[in-house]
């Protein structure tokens, strides 16, 4: 379970939105500064993040684009009565749809955790473990 915490809040790290503002659900900039100043990183590893943060974004929004439309095809499925082989055939364009963005999270993920030590990587963990025992999961 502890893995999967460190592996849930790594990908709020390594997405390509991270640094949109706190009522959205992401984290915000000033958090993510406080993270990085209290993990210590080397300038090597500072270039290694800007590096991993250029080279993914945007490809968060294109993904939310496609699973949008997926959703609302599905949607409009429903609403117009469609037949099953169409139901089916929506419901897994919207499943791959999502699918693909949790496989792109996930290698940025790893990406991501190859980039800190394992003394960081503790020191990251127990932050967000923190802040997660506090409440605040955005």
């Amino acid at each position: 379970m502890k893995h999967l915490v460190i592996l849930f809040l790594l990908s709020a790290l390594a997405s390509p939105a991270f640094a949109k503002d706190h009522k959205h659900g992401k984290m915000g900039k000033g958090m993510m500064k406080g993270l990085m100043k209290e993990l210590n990183l080397t300038d090597e590893q500072r270039s290694k993040m800007k590096e991993l943060h250029m080279e993914n974004k945007g490809g968060g929004k294109a993904n939310r684009e496609a699973i949008k439309k997926a959703k609302d095809a599905l949607r409009n499925g429903w609403l117009e009565n469609a037949n099953d082989a169409t139901m089916k055939s929506l419901h897994k364009a919207f499943h791959d749809a999502k699918m693909s963005g949790m496989n792109e999270r996930f290698t940025k993920m790893l990406a991501l955790r190859a980039i800190l030590t394992d003394e960081q990587k503790a020191i990251f963990a127990k932050k967000m473990s923190e802040r997660i025992d506090s409440g605040k999961r955005h």
